[in-house]
């Protein structure tokens, strides 16, 4: 009974009995049917003995009792155990599932390396066996065997998402299988697991683009190809879900598989079921779709104004067949979620319509201009199925268009069918990316609703289904938004920008509708916070930000909507735009085909983390190449910009980091300025004891005055409210002063060291923080390493030092701090680098000079050693005369004429004479001969002497040292002439393209605009982070350019000497020239190759109808013809 009960509950909890459990049932078995026989014979006994009966029942009511507790006691035991077992079997099961994938994506690791089974199973050929075979239709016959294979090969291409308990479990059963042999070997069960075991630690494309080596891609078409009678839906979605997973992330190895696949033939009825499926789920979408009218009170609270009656009566009357109908069925009422369609689930052809527009989407993933346009045409296919056309208007069914309920999205699109019709506009998007020039024309020129539909999504209100669904309501707003962009992108004409234009009646109600989602999202508690609304594009200000991008785009051809877009600071929506106005940038790019472009984007917002002195330094730091543009060198500095920002982002989580990170120039400013006040002060009152005497003496009517005026500052400070510098300078200097009158030298000497050093130590946590070493980010965080590398950290840690040593040593060691003017002015730097930039010529000259010296040393040791007498004033002689330094104790100096003087021989030895020849002769401006013996004619060396005092004074004074100072003075010039150069550049120059601004004089568009808005060199800066911060998949087709080129690290997308706004007639009309020129050719090859395909198709057609008339030509004849021909051997 209890084995009973036990099993048929395993069976149905589907749990698989172990043995050692079902021995354990089978012994409690046994020892209940001994309870019962003990039972029997007691009631037996008990009529036996009568006398003990009372007795035997009492005992026997008892050991029952006891009997049906345990039995109780028992089941609820077993029923714990089963729930523990199901628990651990579905555990298990998970688990065993996931290994499964891992034996059929590495089953060679099954193995040891030496067995020969190993070789058999290693390179994916288990793999490549396994999809030959479903390929050959193998498991044609069981579709549950397919579908099983289906997904496990998808699958591989999925992360595997476990909890703990499962992921350990799943890690014991990879070494148990995997590494059996290693485990036994190591005597441990913390052996490490290869990395190719486990395809979800492998990368995604790795995996893509082995399975599409083992013929994945072609087991996909093959599949749909091959399928004689109809393929089972749910088969047919296996497929495309796996085609999906193939494609996930744009894969282009699997792309250009997929291009070859279907560029054969037999490709045609893959085509073919893609048509049909959409064919059909179009059928069912207006089968099921039944608008239903309610009155006003249904629809809100807002009442419907008569061009929505005469929309709903058109929608009615397209529809009232369908409605008569299904008359007899009961009114449905407005579903909860805002739809007022009857809408119930899906059919499994509209159900997989999702995978099939995501096929399509990820085919086109990364601009793929092949597939773009072979979705539109298929060239080598007879029959041709436009999929691009397909999906417009499936997406116009879907949203009503077909049903004469254009412009009433809400009583079409709810809540179930949104994720479909998202999925249409992205595949739409994708279509048109790139660009694919004809996708656009021929999604933008068709004649149906499909531009009007993605128009009044744009337009739509916020509140399209219900205030509870606003997430997909952006959704749908952002993903449309996107679609018109793509249609329009890079277009020089504006023939798709009018029809587009022609769908809106007043193209200002964009603007309309980003200032109502600026005010939606200001209104929540989220939009508060803007620091992340770039990053969520389902964020009202996030879709408001693609719709204002829009509507710029728009502009250029709508005169209306260009005048709004200046005047921003009219009207309402003032705010709105002006804040989307700040975030928007735009900048122009050259193509491949030497064609500028214009590109409209918006600014990411770690863009705003760049701080003033890092843009200043890099304006005037950038230096210009061979054409006049600075590009190359600003280029290269792209990528260090950019962690700079993330380091500054990172610090903005951080109050005290970013408190001291914004304000490091502030305290490297005071640190100056208190440098400069304690010189002032050493000046002045050194020494101390002196100086405190002079302070002593200073009246009470300055005192007063001091007070008064520091008063005074404070009060103009206050009112001023603006913390004016020379206003905070004079209160400082005052108060400085007041303290010195009221503590003495000494203690405002120190209060001001303690100051200077504090402040040093808070500037230099300041700037170690705004370099990233102190950065949580493990990415962008500087080690110490660097730190010794830094110009900048080691100039303020000398400082620190030298500002320590002033307040503890002497404070003498302060004038050292003064040199701070020199690292803080270009100009003086300019003084320094005269001498410094210049150094070889400097050196070499003075080395040429000390051996002039020698020589003439030489000279004058050898010939003229007796006229080198000089007068000196010795020092012992001084002492003699009662004064150490010439003067007395009053302060009264002896005269300059009673100085005991002595002449000394100064040329005794060689190293003597280069000493005085060195010293005396360059001092003196007429050379050596000035401090020597005046020489008499009568001299026996006299004209030696002439000669050696005139020599020494042409080729020392006026050669040398004129060609010493001529190589500083040259310098200094030609530096100041650079920093004049560059900020004529600056100011007359454009920093991107290098034109000038004599370039624009007479022109519609200012210099000041070219700078400011079309070559901002800052966009281009903020365009390069957008390209960092996107994904891929999310790129445009000019983004995807221009960040192929950044890879390759090429410029060549930059515009040099070039500017849409100076676009020459001469120009222009040889590039139209040239492009006219270009499209007729494409066109006649096009032409060529259609003329060659139809003659081809002709030959083939000619041939069959000869084969055919010869068949009928040879029936008709009679048979002695027959036979004679065949004799003859026809």
């Amino acid at each position: 009974m209890f084995k009973y009960t036990f099993l048929l509950l395993a069976k149905k909890k589907q749990v698989a009995i172990p043995l050692d459990l079902e021995e354990m049932l089978d012994q409690q078995q046994m020892k209940r049917i001994q309870v019962e026989a003990s039972t029997t014979w007691l009631s037996k006994a008990k009529q036996k003995k009568a006398t003990k009966g009372l007795l035997e029942k009492r005992r026997t009511a008892v050991f029952q009792v006891h009997e049906t507790d345990q039995s109780k006691e028992i089941i609820s035991n077993l029923q714990k155990i089963m729930d523990e077992l199901s628990l651990t079997s579905k555990t298990l099961i998970v688990a065993e599932e996931s290994l499964l994938i891992n034996i059929l994506y590495s089953p060679e690791l099954l193995f040891p390396s030496h067995l020969y089974a190993y070789d058999r199973s290693s390179n994916f050929s288990f793999l490549k066996g396994l999809i030959k075979h479903m390929e050959e239709g193998a498991f044609s016959g069981d579709e549950e065997l397919t579908l099983m294979l289906l997904n496990n090969l998808r699958k591989m291409m999925q992360p595997i998402e476990l909890e703990s308990n499962d992921m350990l479990l799943r890690n014991k059963l990879l070494k148990r299988y995997f590494l059996a042999e290693q485990a036994v070997a190591s005597n441990s069960d913390d052996v490490i697991l290869p990395m190719s075991l486990g395809v979800d630690i492998t990368p995604l494309d790795k995996v893509q683009c082995q399975l599409n080596a083992s013929n994945a891609s072609h087991l996909i078409i093959t599949l749909v190809v091959s399928s004689q009678v109809s393929l089972s839906l749910d088969v047919f979605i296996a497929i495309m879900k796996l085609a999906n997973a193939l494609l996930d992330q744009g894969n282009t190895r699997v792309q250009e598989t997929f291009l070859q696949e279907l560029c054969k033939s037999e490709s045609e009825k893959f085509f073919h079921w893609l048509h049909a499926h959409i064919e059909d789920a179009k059928a069912e979408l207006r089968n099921t779709q039944v608008v239903l009218f309610t009155d006003q009170s249904n629809f809100g609270d807002r009442p419907l104004d008569k061009s929505v009656q005469e929309a709903i009566q058109r929608a009615g009357e397209a529809t009232s067949g369908l409605r008569e109908s299904m008359s007899s069925l009961p009114p449905v009422p407005l579903s909860p979620d805002g739809s007022n369609v009857s809408s119930t689930d899906f059919g499994p052809e509209v159900k997989c319509m999702y995978d099939i527009l995501r096929f399509l989407q990820l085919l086109c993933e990364n601009h793929n201009t092949a597939l773009q346009n072979y979705l539109r045409r298929q060239e080598f296919s007879k029959s041709n199925y436009n999929l691009v056309l397909e999906t417009l208007q499936f997406l116009e069914c879907i949203c009503g268009g077909t049903s004469a309920g254009l412009g009433l999205l809400a009583l079409y699109i709810n809540k179930k069918n949104s994720f479909l019709v998202e999925q249409c506009l992205i595949t739409l998007t994708e279509y048109c990316q790139g660009p694919c020039h004809e996708n656009q024309k021929c999604i933008a020129s068709h004649e149906s609703n499909g531009i009007d539909i993605i128009v009044d999504l744009v337009k739509a209100d916020i509140k399209l289904m219900g205030e509870e669904n606003t997430e997909i309501t952006m959704k749908l707003k952002c993903e449309a938004s996107k679609t018109l962009l793509a249609v329009m992108e890079s277009r020089a004409d504006s023939e798709l920008a009018d029809r587009i234009l022609l769908k809106m009646n007043q193209p200002t109600q964009l603007l309309d509708m980003c200032s109502q989602l600026y005010d939606e999202d200001s209104s929540t508690k989220e939009g508060k916070h803007q620091a992340d609304y770039w990053e969520d594009e389902k964020r009202p200000k996030a879709v408001g930000h693609n719709i204002f991008i829009l509507a710029k785009q728009l502009s250029h051809d709508n005169k209306e909507l260009q005048a709004s877009l200046k005047n921003l600071d009219e009207g309402s929506r003032h705010d709105a735009l002006r804040f989307y106005e700040e975030h928007t940038a735009q900048i122009e790019v050259v193509r491949e085909d030497g064609n500028i472009e214009k590109i409209i984007f918006p600014v990411p917002l770690v863009c705003e983390n760049l701080s003033v002195e890092t843009k200043q330094r890099v304006l005037l730091s950038t230096k210009r190449d061979e054409k006049g543009s600075k590009v190359e060198a600003f280029f290269k500095l792209f990528q260090g910009l950019y962690e700079e920002m993330l380091i500054h982002k990172s610090i903005k989580n951080y109050v005290w980091q970013s408190t001291l990170t914004d304000n490091v120039t502030k305290w490297l400013t005071i640190s100056f300025y208190l440098a400069v006040i304690t010189n002032i002060l050493v000046a002045l009152f050194y020494p101390l004891d002196k100086g405190s005497k002079l302070i002593d003496g200073v009246s009470m009517q300055m005192s007063a005055v001091i007070w008064v005026l520091l008063l005074f500052a404070i009060i103009v400070l206050w009112l001023a409210r603006k913390p004016w510098r020379i206003l905070v300078i004079t209160i400082t200097i005052l108060s400085i002063a007041r303290c010195t009158i009221t503590l003495g030298v000494q203690p405002t000497l120190s209060l001001l060291g303690f100051i200077q050093v504090i402040n040093k130590i808070i500037s230099f946590i300041a700037l170690l923080s705004s370099k990233g070493y102190f950065n949580n980010d493990s990415r962008y965080k500087k080690t110490y390493k660097e730190l010794w590398k830094d110009v900048d950290i080691i100039y303020n840690c000398s400082y620190f030092i030298f500002c320590l040593l002033g307040w503890l040593v002497h404070p003498f060691l302060y004038c050292l701090l003064l040199f701070d003017i020199v690292y803080r002015e270009e100009t003086l730097q300019n003084v320094i680098k005269s001498v410094t930039e210049n150094y070889q010529s400097l050196l070499l000259t003075g080395i040429l000079a000390f051996i002039l010296i020698y020589l003439f040393s030489i000279i004058g040791f050898l010939f003229f050693s007796q006229d080198f007498l000089l007068e000196s004033n010795p020092y012992h002689l001084l002492e003699q005369a009662g004064s150490l330094d010439g003067c007395n104790v009053e302060g009264a100096c002896v005269g300059e004429d009673k100085w005991p003087i002595k002449r000394e021989a100064s040329c005794e030895t060689l190293m003597m004479c280069m000493v005085t020849t060195l010293k005396e002769g360059i001092r003196n401006g007429g050379g050596i001969g000035d401090v020597l013996r005046k020489p008499s004619s009568s001299d026996p060396l006299f004209v030696g002497r002439v000669l050696f005092d005139l020599l020494y004074f042409f080729f020392i004074i006026i050669i040398v040292l004129n060609l010493i100072l001529g190589v500083i003075i040259d310098t200094f010039a030609a530096l100041r002439s650079e920093k004049q150069e560059k900020e004529d550049i600056l100011n007359n120059s454009c920093f991107i393209c290098g034109l000038k601004r004599s370039d624009f004089d007479n022109k519609q568009v200012t210099f000041k605009d070219h700078v400011g808005k079309e070559h901002c060199m800052w966009h281009y800066l903020h365009f390069f982070v957008l390209l960092k911060e996107k994904a891929l998949t999310e790129l445009t087709g000019p983004e995807s350019y221009v960040k192929k080129l950044i890879s390759n690290e090429l410029t060549d997308w930059f515009p040099r000497r070039k500017a849409m706004s100076l676009a020459t007639g001469e120009v222009d009309t040889e590039q139209n020239g040239w492009q006219s020129l270009q499209q007729q050719l494409e066109k006649t090859n096009e032409l060529v190759g259609t003329l060659t395909k139809q003659l081809a198709y002709m030959k083939e057609s000619m041939a069959e109808q000869r084969k055919k008339q010869q068949r009928n030509r040879l029936q008709t004849l009679p048979q002695n013809k027959l036979q004679h021909m065949q004799s003859v051997g026809y």
